[in-house]
């Protein structure tokens, strides 16, 4: 996800300075330093469902795969992924899921809708740190081939609302075969 900050925004933040923010342009470490914040600052709600569970995510769009092959440092890439994974485990946490929801433990379906400010290229999504959070919170037991069956992603203009995520996990009901 590209990160779109004026500097008047960058400088309210704290990454840029007066001198810097004439000059429009922010630098990659600035850049990464604003992305992080601005996933420790969007919010994460987890609700138990019949049949398997909903993440939603507000305040953040599904990372791309461009910005992430963009970090220099395994360092960097490593804070960006444990940002993410602390904010679904802290949503998780805040939702008080964990005594009425068991991990779901058989194949489920994933089924990821974003709103985004500018739309990405659909091979540029890349859900991977959104899925590896959902993992570290114990929504689901794995995500190896015996407990995602499959993902599937939507992106729609966010037109007036706060860029969100929302992740729907569905599994078969036995009942229903």
């Amino acid at each position: 996800m590209a990160l779109r900050l004026t500097p008047e925004q960058a400088l309210k933040m704290g990454i840029l300075s007066e001198s810097k923010r004439t000059s429009g342009k922010l630098s990659k470490r600035e850049k990464i330093k604003a992305y992080l914040l601005k996933i420790q600052s969007a919010q994460c709600k987890v609700t138990p469902l019949n049949n398997g569970a909903l993440v939603e995510i507000e305040g953040l769009g599904v990372p791309s795969l461009n910005a992430m092959l963009d970090w220099d440092q395994k360092t960097e890439a490593y804070s960006y992924k444990k940002e993410w994974h602390k904010l679904i485990h802290y949503g998780a946490l805040e939702s008080n899921i964990k005594r009425t929801f068991k991990c779901i433990n058989k194949p489920c379906e994933l089924k990821i809708v974003a709103y985004h400010t500018r739309l990405l290229d659909l091979d540029n999504i890349c859900p991977k740190y959104l899925i590896d959070g959902i993992v570290r919170a114990g929504i689901i037991q794995d995500d190896d081939p015996r407990y995602v069956a499959g993902y599937s992603v939507k992106q729609h203009k966010a037109k007036g609302r706060v860029p969100s995520i929302i992740v729907k996990l569905e599994y078969e009901n036995e009942t229903h075969k």
